[in-house]
């Protein structure tokens, strides 16, 4: 077989050969087109990088999508053309090439986004008249997403702003980046402003109720909030009511989360192999170790091993004997044994649902907007989940004509069951190195009780019954609300009095019984059983008082 597939892969190498040394002219010879590779970086006329800018080759499909450091790079068969780049809150510019690979684009911003208003600091202004380095995004564009958090609407829309995810459990923390990382051993994270509040954390806000966020991102961070806005401020402003009749709004969506990839492991029919290779060598090594005399081979077969060992192949060996002779098992595949992909059994398709319900309006003299939303979120692995309430009303009051008072109020609670996935030594990984092979009716409960562990893979902790059997459950309430009262002194100048709670409370309790784990067979019922519970609260106060004069 080698020498006739040999053969013919000599008749096809010479007969592209032939082909190619035809005659140019010759018409039957097709027309190779090479590719031109583009690459290149979008920036800002502030010399910021720009992520998600559309660049499509005109008048075809062809393009792409500009990474998180605003560089792109696509292949087109053409030699020239005119390439068209495309970003919210920037013209669109069409750029023509020559059998150019490199072509680099200032972007710049449409007349509409200099008119926009920004919150800057303790104020808010026009984005022309403005020269801090300031990225915003809108409630509107929020709105047409479907966020189960705030962070993730950092994600590719603010430019220079960089938020990934760094666990994979419901609920968890996004890191955010504002112009990469600037220390190695101290604190990267930015500024939290919520109404003027600052706070540690986004946790609890609902996406639906957010006005606009604002990024600052150079010096005047700093000017204005000291060492704490060092590393650039984040400005979230929530949703005010409007002078009118009350209007009702409704959300709602669901959704599914999935794992994107596995890792590939061996198969089983790989994985006996590489057992017997290993169990081969053990059994030569046991020879030469009992007696140099003693001619142990690879080859010898399992009855004489069984002899020589003293043992029935067909009864459970310990773990020291099941290293010296096969499981007469393997012989009859998934007929007499089961296989398992740890992989699909421990992560799954997990459903997402959302509702929101809000009423706003108001009067000349008081205005409202009051929300409130429920997420309930499965985690991608067994076991885990994040339900989370929230609550927001924001009122404003005009009292007499000088004074303006405003008043918000937003409690929230979580409760999830998640931990034991993620990190060294835990589930994710141990799911991993789990053998694909267990015993047809322990499957995929093996090592657990009350299954003990298969004898030919060694001890382990079984992944799903610790997922299943063991409770990681986390309480989380927070009241984050303040009072601010406007009085106007005379013509042009305010004073502004602010008054801010942010209280936070958790409850971790975590609960592990004897019968999920490794060594459940040699431990008395309940005696390795460990619980714990962890409490911590604080309590942030504000008290905030500013003067304007314009």
């Amino acid at each position: 077989m080698k020498i006739k597939l040999l053969a013919t892969g000599l008749m096809l190498f010479c007969f592209m050969q032939t082909n190619l040394q035809a005659s140019p002219h010759n018409p039957r010879l097709p027309t190779i087109k090479t590719m031109l590779a583009i690459s290149g970086k979008i920036t800002s006329q502030t010399g910021e990088p720009i992520p998600g800018v559309s660049v499509v080759l005109k008048g075809t499909t062809t393009g792409g999508i500009s990474d998180v450091d605003g560089f792109y790079n696509i292949n087109t068969p053409e030699k020239e053309g005119v390439l068209i780049f495309s970003f919210v809150g920037y013209k669109t510019q069409e750029v023509p090439f020559k059998n150019t690979p490199v072509v680099d684009i200032v972007l710049e911003a449409s007349e509409e986004s200099l008119d926009e208003v920004v919150v800057v600091g303790y104020g808010t202004a026009k984005r022309g008249n403005i020269a801090n380095s300031v990225s915003s995004i809108s409630g509107e564009d929020l709105a047409d997403r479907p966020l189960n958090r705030i962070e993730n609407a950092f994600s590719g829309q603010l430019a220079g702003v960089y938020a990934q995810t760094v666990n994979g459990e419901p609920g968890a923390e996004m890191q955010i980046r504002v112009r990469g990382t600037g220390s190695i051993n101290a604190a990267n994270e930015p500024l939290y402003v919520v109404d003027g509040v600052p706070v540690d954390n986004l946790r609890g806000i609902n996406p639906n109720d957010v006005q606009s966020i604002d990024v600052l991102k150079d010096a005047a961070a700093a000017a204005i909030y000291g060492s704490r806005g060092s590393n650039g401020v984040v400005l979230v402003t929530t949703k005010k009511g409007k002078k009118g009749k009350p209007r009702l709004s409704f959300t709602s969506y669901i959704g599914v989360q999935r794992l994107e990839s596995s890792i590939d492991m061996l198969s089983a029919p790989d994985w006996v192999q590489m057992r017997r290779e290993s169990i081969d060598e053990a059994w030569v090594a046991r020879g030469q170790t009992l007696n140099p005399k003693k001619d142990y081979k690879a080859t010898d077969s399992q009855e004489f091993r069984a002899a020589e060992l003293a043992v029935n192949p067909w009864a459970t060996p310990s773990l020291s004997i099941s290293n010296l002779i096969y499981d007469p098992k393997w012989a009859y595949g998934e007929d007499s044994m089961t296989y398992l992909n740890w992989q699909k059994e421990m992560f799954r398709d997990a459903p997402m649902k959302y509702n929101q319900l809000g009423v706003s309006g108001g009067t000349d003299d008081l205005t409202y907007n009051i929300s409130t939303s429920l997420l309930d979120q499965d985690g991608i692995a067994v076991g885990t989940n994040l339900k989370r309430a929230n609550l927001r009303a924001n009122f404003e009051a005009k009292i007499a004509n000088r004074f303006k008072f405003g008043l918000m109020l937003a409690p929230s609670v979580e409760w999830s069951n998640t931990g034991r996935v993620d990190g060294k030594d835990n589930t994710a990984m141990v799911a991993i190195q789990m053998p694909p092979i267990v015993d047809k009716e322990a499957g995929k409960y093996t090592g657990a009780m009350p299954y003990g562990s298969y004898a030919w893979s060694g001890r382990y902790q079984n992944p799903i019954a610790n997922m299943e059997r063991s409770k990681f459950e986390a309480r989380r309430y927070r009241i984050n609300s303040n009072a601010y009262l406007h009085v106007d002194l005379v013509k042009g100048l305010q004073a502004q009095f602010l008054t801010a709670l942010d209280y936070n409370y958790y409850t971790d309790l975590r609960f592990t019984p004897t019968s999920a784990i490794r060594d459940w067979a040699t431990t008395v019922e309940g005696a390795a059983t460990t619980a714990r519970r962890d409490q911590n609260w604080s309590n942030r106060f504000l008290f905030l008082g500013v003067l304007n004069y314009k």
